[in-house]
């Protein structure tokens, strides 16, 4: 790959919505097996408080720079350059 096809790594920042996503679908998946709608029902308004909650979620993340991942490239494969 060469230098000039580098760019910074966009990524995300930390976040407790997918936890919380994750429990809420798993408890709606529970009730919906068993066939206790009225429980589902119930359940699945955390799964929209999670998505409304991920919706006014501003924060972008951060980048990591291209020196910073060329230099944790060479430490990992062992080049000491």
């Amino acid at each position: 790959m060469k230098k000039a096809d580098l760019k910074p790594v966009h990524m995300p920042s930390n976040s407790w919505t997918p936890i919380v996503l994750a429990i809420a679908f798993g408890v709606v998946g529970f009730f919906l097996v068993f066939e206790w709608f009225t429980l589902a029902i119930i359940a699945s308004v955390g799964i929209v408080i999670g998505l409304v909650a991920n919706t006014f979620d501003y924060n972008d993340g951060y980048h990591i720079p291209v020196d910073e991942l060329e230099k944790e490239e060479r430490e990992w494969r062992g080049d000491l350059k």
